[in-house]
């Protein structure tokens, strides 16, 4: 059985301009994508393609006004709760600041959702330190506020956090766009090494193509809601069929591709 599926989802925005369809914004059209336990699927497109929306569809935050998303074969928002998600599936979005409370410090997030879980036991100073050495923070950092880390030690920070419950699948929305070169590529490592230390599935919505290249093996290209290609992510990149695929990896700066060896 697959860990998530998404089946012919739709979703309609009612009551905004631009619409595309019969009183709403059609932010997604009949989209199906799966992806296996322990893969990595890449989604590109690019902005106002659909792709925070189907993020925030996979996750839970959004319902679909059409089709289903199965997360271990259970309807997500029938047969599995927002709350039950929680420990399952967790986002980690693009803006890393602004998913953080300013006015609470470091480590207090990293506890946040043992608080809301009611599980303060896990939230521990000694355990919120070995979260923090997971993803190369100094547990010294855990008294500082978010103002005061730079954005590779916030984006750290946030992944740290989504880690927490330990959820299968992790969602991960532009996770280094704000980020230099040196720090992407840092990033990129550092998601590759909890992949294999924890067994996690990744959804990586980007619109770098070598962030994608080097972070998943499936990819779908979102155009206008709809996907216009899909499939192992080196074919789609080496031989895209569709104009925009086609366009769209020529214009976008990319990473090299990591060596062997």
């Amino acid at each position: 059985m697959p860990l998530l599926e998404v089946e012919n989802v739709s979703k309609i925005f009612p009551g905004r301009s631009g619409s595309r369809g019969a009183g709403g914004n059609v932010a997604l059209h009949n989209v199906s994508l799966t992806l296996e336990k322990g893969g990595s699927l890449g989604i590109i497109g690019e902005s106002g393609a659909g792709k925070t929306t189907l993020a925030s569809l996979i996750v839970g935050l959004e319902q679909p006004s059409q089709g289903k998303v199965r997360l271990d074969g259970a309807v997500v928002g029938e047969q599995i709760t927002l709350a039950e998600m929680a420990g399952r599936v967790q986002l980690v979005w693009q803006d890393a600041a602004g998913s953080l409370d300013p006015r609470m410090r470091i480590g207090a997030a990293l506890a946040e959702p043992f608080r809301i879980q009611g599980m303060m036991e896990r939230g521990r100073p000694e355990a919120i330190s070995g979260m923090m050495e997971e993803v190369g923070l100094s547990p010294a950092l855990a008294r500082r506020y978010p103002h005061e880390l730079s954005g590779g030690e916030l984006q750290r920070a946030v992944i740290a956090r989504a880690l927490a419950l330990e959820p299968a699948l992790l969602i991960c929305d532009e996770p280094a766009s704000a980020l230099d070169a040196r720090l992407k590529r840092q990033i990129i490592g550092l998601l590759e090494r909890l992949r294999g230390e924890r067994g996690l599935s990744y959804v990586i919505i980007a619109h770098d193509v070598g962030m994608v290249r080097e972070l998943t093996s499936e990819l779908a290209i979102l155009y206008r809601g709809e996907v216009v290609e899909a499939g192992p992510t080196d074919a789609v990149l080496s031989g895209p069929r569709h104009p925009y695929t086609q366009e769209l990896i020529a214009s976008v700066p990319r990473l090299p591709r990591r060596q062997a060896g």
